[in-house]
């Protein structure tokens, strides 16, 4: 009786994980395509980046989502986006800077993502490392992300909570800052056409 009672059990057990898995992938996929949805609507960067934040945060909670294009004649990073889901105000004093001593900094020197469990003052020396960790956040991770010509950016994930992120979580977001890549690079040439389009305009006018 006990053997057929414990059988039982453990395909109940075995069909709740089963549809668990597929309930989560079903909200991964979803996630993936709304962000698709919004990065083909949306061109400007600043509307483009919150937008994906908040699908984000449906499925791997964060407390800051940031996201930086590098320079590829200086090395800096300049900030193109950042966004809180709970609506964490962030003072920020420059828009751009090396990234060096920072997980963004390793990231791009790598072209792999870094996660951080807790805060490593060794590991990353940057004052705007410290920063952020005064402000409360322990955990976060740092992905890099390729465009045509190298790595292009970096999106940088945060928590307050200190709640390390799981390899399911960096995979998912690996695919994300894939996504972002192109879509950077399409905004930023959309920036271009207008910019040289204003150019023309001028110049006729002139």
């Amino acid at each position: 009786f006990l053997q057929r009672f414990a059988s039982e059990v453990a395909v109940s057990v075995e069909g709740y994980l089963t549809r668990h898995a597929l309930l989560h992938e079903r909200d991964r996929i979803r996630v993936l395509f709304e962000i698709t949805n919004a990065l083909v609507s949306k061109l400007p960067l600043e509307e483009l980046f919150s937008a994906v934040s908040e699908q984000i945060s449906r499925v791997v909670a964060h407390d800051l989502a940031v996201v930086g294009l590098r320079d590829k004649d200086t090395g800096r990073i300049h900030l193109s986006g950042l966004h809180s889901p709970g609506g964490i105000q962030v003072e920020i004093e420059e828009t751009s800077g090396d990234p060096e001593g920072l997980p963004e900094g390793e990231a791009l020197a790598t072209g792999k993502p870094v996660v951080i469990t807790e805060p490593d003052f060794e590991r990353f020396q940057s004052p705007r490392y410290r920063k952020y960790f005064k402000m409360g956040f322990r955990s976060g991770c740092a992905i890099p992300f390729t465009g045509i010509n190298g790595i292009s950016g970096v999106l940088s994930l945060a928590r307050k909570s200190g709640e390390p992120f799981t390899n399911d979580e960096v995979d998912l977001l690996v695919q994300v800052a894939r996504q972002i890549a192109i879509a950077t690079e399409n905004s930023l040439a959309y920036r271009e056409l207008l910019q040289i389009k204003d150019k023309l305009a001028t110049e006729k006018l002139y």
